[in-house]
């Protein structure tokens, strides 16, 4: 479950770190369209994974909202490291992971300009 997870289980941006030269590639080109897709698709799968209980709303479809996970927010923080030059460390990114997964979007507000 997502609120036991510790930074330190998560890899995903220590292997990012480590091969920092293939990701920058990977994330400032569009050479691989099919390798974002593959990474995304292991990324809700982890997330689907999570979702033993997903008693906090069951109007949400599972599927959407593990998409919306894998690419808004694991991808997106990965694409945002790597564009900002791994400015913090993987620890770091690990912990605003664990952050963002665990805090409650039911509150937020959003402020809609129709031009």
């Amino acid at each position: 479950m997502v609120r036991s997870l510790t930074a330190s289980a998560i890899k995903i941006f220590e292997h990012v770190a480590n091969y920092s030269t293939f990701y920058t590639l990977f994330v400032k080109t569009n050479l691989f369209p099919s390798f974002q897709n593959n990474i995304c698709k292991i990324l809700k799968d982890l997330h689907l994974q999570d979702f033993v209980d997903i008693s906090y709303n069951s109007k949400i479809n599972r599927n959407f909202l593990a998409s919306y996970r894998a690419y808004a927010t694991t991808l997106g923080l990965i694409m945002e490291w790597v564009n900002g030059g791994f400015k913090y460390s993987s620890t770091y990114m690990a912990e605003q992971l664990i952050e963002i997964l665990n805090s409650c979007q039911v509150n937020e507000t959003y402020e809609v300009t129709i031009i």
